[in-house]
Parts: C-alpha cells; structure tokens; sequence
C-alpha cells in the first residue's frame, strides 16, 4: 500500500471535533481500515478472501474475538481452534516458535506422529526457528523419529500443565481483543451522526454504496410466483392472523394471536428495529349500502362463507367490477349488478385435495389472481381469461392468508403452521 496513514478532517459540530478541542484532523492508520476488512471477512467466513487481503498488504488482523476464550483454549490444550486464530496475529516469532515447539510436543504424546511431523515440515514458524537456532529443531526431529515418548526428557523439571500456564501468560501481552462487527458499528455511528445533524431522515433506507437513499426496487412485469423467498416462525401460541405490505413496499407487518403487531424487513425475514410504533385500533364510521350481491349459484337458505372481495378495474371499459373470494372450490368475478363475468376454479381432477379457498389478491399490475386454500395450496390465475397458470403448496397446514407486494413479483402467505412465508417468481 503506498500511503498508510489518511487525515480526517472534521467540523467543529462532529462528535471527534468536540473531543479534541480545537484539533480539526484527526489521523487514521490504512492499517486500521484494512484491519476493519479483514475482521468483516473472518465474520462472515469468507476466508480465502480474508488470506488474500492479508498477503496483499503484508497486514494481519491482529485480534481475537474473545481474549478470555483463546486463553483458556491454550490453557486446555484445544490446539485447532488455538493454532487456527494464530494465524491472524503478529506475535514474535520466538512466541510462535515455543507455541508450536510445545504442540508438536504434545502431539507425539498422544502418538499422533503425523501430526507433529506435518508440523515441523509446514509450520512457518518452525521453519523460521530450523534457520534461527538449528539445535533446538534438530532436537525436534529427534523426537520425532523416537518410538516412545519421554516426558521427563522432554518436560525436565516442569510438567505439561506448567509449560500451558507458561504459554498462557506469554501470550497474555501479545493478544488485543476486539469487539466483534467493528465495520458496521462504524458505518452505523456515522449515519447516525448524519441524521443527527439533518442530513439523513430517520428510518430512511439508505444506499450506502451511492451514498444516496435507496432506489425502489420495481418488478417490471406481473410474473407467476413459484419459488421460496424465506419464512418467518411464529409460536404455536401466536399464529399470524392478518398480513399486510406497507404501500413503500418496504416493510410487511403481522398481527397474531396473542395480540401482537410486529414490522418485519420481508427480504432478511427479520423484525425492522429501526421503528418505534404502537398499533391503535380505530373505529371506521358507516356508510349506506349501494347494493347487496349473493355469492353465485348459492341455493335458497343456504349461508356460504365470503372471506375476501377485492374492487378491480373493469375489463372492458370504465368502472370497476367485484373480485369475490369463498370459501368453496371458486372465485368469482362479478359486475357491479352481481353478473358473473368470470369464475376462477380449483382443477376439478384435484378439487378435494386442493380444499376451498380462504383469501385471494391480485398481482401490482391486475395480471394475475392468487388465492390460498385452507389445504395449503397457493392457485395462480390470469385474470381475465380465469386458466390456471400454477398450484403450489404454500403450507404444511391450513393457510389463512396472502398478500402482494405492491410492486415486486414476491407474496408472503401465512397458515396454521405459525410461519410467515415469501415467495418469488
């Protein structure tokens, strides 16, 4: 790297300004934001990538998750997960050497030759000790080539246990611990600093690579959904009852059983704690009735279920007509004066097994109609033809609902199977 230092300057309102006094500039080590990198990385297990990085700056990490946790590791001889985190510090290489000496020392106790001799031969540090005091190798590979281990020969005066507490305290001064997603904390602190000082709305959802808020994501054609996109588990005792997507498109909300409203970021299938909201119910005033419209085919006395009626514009023309969900095999879509236009119909083949329908809704552009069934299939129609395009199952359970994204191809369906699932096109 050619410059290893950067100079921050910083306004006399930023927190770092308050700190200093009347120092403006602030000095970063690059060491350090390439440290960030490769902590970012080991985190997210992208190893090859994390070695890369250091081979290219000559810069390791240098830290430990926890220093309590390596220590006690080295204390108990737990020499995988000691040796795997030594490989992101910067030790001498003298407390490198006693530390592999001592484990290949161990390693031919417990008769694991192999192992110790793919020490002597691998080890960077071992290879570094055979040029910097050839004795003390050479008195390895003795050992190496011994039929029977010799504790005393090779402890003398002190034990196993003392040379661990040896270890232990040598490395005690050579291991920093650092706390974990040091990257994004930073990230964080500094957008908030900018929606402190205006330049950020709160709860705005930010691009931080354009350094600009979000573009919307807009799915520019109605597709059929038929993939997962994740799910959400519920408790038994809190089943979803109700589901929405916010009009943004940003944000799905449940309420559930045991009387809870809760935000959801529908693509992580996590809760949004960005938000601080309540949920009030409120009164709707009434209206006068226009008209009252009977499920079709309905017999005289006989009570059929109406679960959802979606308003829609018309197919031909102006106005709008009647999209009518019941709780048997069909939809129905009507006129406003109750003239069947269309009826939407489980496969007569499958009818049984597919169950009655429980809720619909209908694609951002009106191309298609989804309807979930109390089986736990999800039923794709188009709507102005009434073919069924797909059946999918949606549910280890009964469903209860479904809702469309406002402009992406993705649904969220929630069941008697306490999850909150997304699907895709």
């Amino acid at each position: 790297m050619r410059s290893w230092s950067h100079v921050v300057h910083t306004r006399r309102d930023h927190p770092l300004g308050l700190v200093r006094g009347i120092m403006d500039e602030v000095e970063v080590d690059a060491r350090d934001a390439v440290r960030l990198v490769l902590q970012f990385l080991k985190e997210n297990h992208l190893l090859q990538a994390m070695k890369a990085l250091q081979d290219e700056t000559q810069v390791q990490l240098n830290a430990v998750d926890s220093k309590e946790a390596f220590l006690s590791d080295l204390a108990h001889g737990r020499w995988d997960a000691v040796l795997q985190q030594t490989k992101t510090l910067e030790c001498a290489s003298s407390v490198l050497a006693a530390l592999y000496e001592h484990v290949v020392y161990e390693m031919l106790e417990m008769h694991e030759r192999s192992v110790a001799v793919q020490l002597l031969r691998g080890a960077a540090p071992l290879q570094q000790l055979q040029q910097t005091d050839p004795a003390r190798y050479q008195r390895l590979e003795q050992l190496t080539q011994q039929s029977a281990f010799d504790a005393a020969a090779v402890y003398g005066a002190t034990s196993k246990q003392a040379r661990r507490a040896q270890l232990v305290e040598l490395f005690t001064h050579h291991v920093t611990e650092v706390a974990p997603s040091r990257l994004l904390s930073l990230l964080g602190q500094a957008l908030k600093w900018q929606q402190l000082q205006g330049h950020l709305a709160p709860g705005a959802d930010y691009d931080l690579f354009r350094g600009a808020p979000r573009e919307k994501t807009k799915d520019q054609a109605d597709r059929v959904v038929r993939k997962t996109a994740g799910k959400i588990k519920f408790s038994k005792t809190s089943t979803p009852q109700s589901i929405d997507f916010s009009r943004d498109g940003h944000m799905l909300t449940s309420g559930s059983k045991d009387g809870f409203v809760e935000v959801w970021d529908f693509e992580k299938c996590k809760h949004r704690k960005d938000l601080e909201y309540q949920a009030k119910v409120w009164d709707a005033k009434t209206c006068e009735c226009l008209a009252t419209i009977q499920p079709p085919n309905t017999k005289f006395g006989e009570e059929i279920d109406v679960v959802a009626v979606r308003l829609v514009p018309a197919l031909q023309g102006s106005g709008s007509n009647l999209l009518m969900c019941t709780r048997t095999s069909a939809m129905y879509l009507l006129s406003m004066q109750g003239d069947v236009l269309l009826t939407y119909k489980t496969d007569a083949n499958n009818e049984h097994e597919i169950g009655n329908f429980v809720d619909c809704s209908l694609s951002p552009r009106g191309k298609l109609l989804y309807g979930v069934t109390d089986r736990g299939y999800l039923l794709t129609f188009t709507l102005e033809t009434a073919s069924l395009e797909a059946t999918l199952q949606v549910s280890n359970g009964s469903s209860l609902g479904l809702v469309h994204h406002p402009h992406r191809n993705v649904i969220a369906t929630f069941g008697t199977d306490s999850y909150i699932r997304l699907w895709k096109a």
